[in-house]
Formats: structure tokens, C-alpha cells, sequence
């Protein structure tokens, strides 16, 4: 039996659609290393170090 590893589907692109999907239900809190996986957001707060340095609209940040 060929074992694909479950990481091999997931990616951020894939992950936007049921980000936006399950915003309309509940909120989602997501860590993020790139901006473009964000840019359907709300609220983006950015930190560094463990503080916060930035919060706003994503249009904003």
C-alpha cells in the first residue's frame, strides 16, 4: 500500500477556502509566517518576541 503523508495535501492555499468558510460560524485564530495567507482576515495582530507590535485591518499592516 503507497503511504502519502497527510502534509502532502495541505497547503496554504488549500487551507484559505475553509478558513473563509468557517469564519462565517465561529472565529479562527491562525499563526501565520506569510501575509498572503491572512489577507482574507479581519483583525492581524503582529508580534515579535513574544510582543505585540502591530494590530489592525490586514490593508493595514
Amino acid at each position: 500500500m503507497n503511504r502519502t503523508p497527510i502534509r502532502s495535501f495541505i497547503t496554504p492555499k488549500s487551507l484559505v477556502p475553509w478558513c473563509i468558510y468557517l469564519t462565517i460560524k465561529m472565529t479562527i485564530i491562525v499563526i501565520a509566517h506569510r501575509l498572503s495567507t491572512i489577507r482574507h482576515t479581519d483583525q492581524v495582530i503582529v508580534m515579535e518576541q513574544g510582543r505585540v507590535i502591530k494590530q489592525g485591518a490586514t490593508r493595514l499592516i
